[in-house]
């Protein structure tokens, strides 16, 4: 302290060339505007600092609030999501980030979902539909046997007419379980090498008396014999119910035509019929459940509108391709690509 007030002293010794100590220097700053400026300083962060917390405070949750917005407005959009209004989507942010991302992934897992409601609805819609008609034969049958004796013979035939309508229920059960187990690709496949012009003399020999009871002539022609790796159940079923619709759709007294070839290393098949042939509006029908076209025409051809339903389910499983060219009172054809994994090729004559 130099006269009451505080100062900052230092002091250092002075030497010569040889070392020798010559004096001392001693330096002094008054420390009293320093003090004065550390006590303004104190009272400026002790008035200051709580309306800086207050107002950071309020910054930080303004800022956080206005971040999470768009997460708060997906949950309200997503919980006022229902059946009945499955079709909306969620609006995507502006900003491509992780909530964009997030929000990509909840509008394709409600398409999934859609899908599948819609498919369960479908189902059960045409299950309902396709059952009620046997059924009201059923009914109908022994409602009127019930109502007066008959002879022997008039019940004998309705027995008939009530057992046939019994397995048509059957398979029409069968089908639409069949296509309910591979609807998601649960069941497993099992790859197989197989000669694809085998299969289509396996399944022509089985539809031999489905061929013989309309006097249908069947003819194949293998131009090229192809060797493919593929599911040999699946792709058995696909040729047995395009040749079964070829037989359900020709007239009596006609051909159909089955060509196995190979064509730019794919293996092709063709069936083509003499039937009644469609229209284009029903070709791209074709593969729809319970779809039968010109039903008019063909209400006498018994089926139910499942077998090119499962064909195409198993061509999408197999990779397959399956296009159809039919022309009105001309007769269809179907075309059978198989995918680029033929093991082995030889000419056939």
């Amino acid at each position: 302290f130099l006269s009451n007030s505080p100062i900052r002293q230092m002091q250092i010794s002075i030497h010569n060339h040889h070392g020798k100590v010559l004096g001392f220097l001693s330096i002094a700053v008054p420390l009293k505007d320093t003090r004065r400026m550390l006590k303004y300083l104190r009272i400026v962060f002790l008035l200051a600092l709580p309306f800086v917390l207050i107002v950071l405070y309020y910054f930080t949750l303004f800022t956080a609030q206005r971040s999470i917005q768009p997460v708060i407005e997906l949950t309200a959009k997503a919980e006022k999501l229902t059946q009945k209004n499955l079709g909306e989507r969620i609006p995507l942010p502006q900003y491509r980030d992780e909530l964009y991302r997030l929000t990509v992934t909840l509008n394709e897992l409600l398409d999934r979902l859609q899908e599948a409601i819609f498919r369960e609805k479908q189902f059960t819609s045409d299950a309902s539909h396709e059952l009620r008609t046997p059924l009201s034969v059923l009914r109908g049958t022994l409602e009127i046997m019930l109502r007066k004796p008959r002879v022997p013979e008039y019940y004998e035939e309705k027995i008939k007419l009530g057992l046939s309508e019994v397995n048509r229920m059957g398979v029409l059960v069968d089908q639409l379980l069949y296509l309910a187990r591979y609807e998601n690709n649960d069941e497993p496949v099992c790859p197989e090498e197989i000669d694809p012009s085998v299969v289509v003399h396996e399944t022509v020999t089985r539809l031999r008396p489905e061929l013989e009871r309309k006097n249908i002539v069947a003819e194949i022609h293998t131009k090229q014999a192809t060797t493919v790796f593929t599911d040999r159940m699946m792709f058995g079923q696909i040729i047995e119910n395009i040749v079964n619709n070829a037989i359900k759709f020709s007239d009596k007294d006609t051909t159909i035509k089955v060509e196995v070839n190979s064509l730019r290393g794919r293996s092709v098949i063709s069936i083509a019929d003499e039937g009644n042939g469609m229209s284009q509006e029903a070709v791209e029908h074709v593969f729809e459940r319970f779809y039968r076209a010109d039903k008019s025409r063909n209400s006498l051809v018994k089926g139910n509108g499942l077998g090119l339903a499962i064909v195409k389910r198993f061509a999408d499983i197999l990779d397959i391709e399956i296009h159809v060219e039919s022309s009105p009172m001309k007769g269809t054809t179907f075309r059978i690509v198989l995918p680029e994994n033929i093991l082995r090729v030889s000419e056939e004559v």
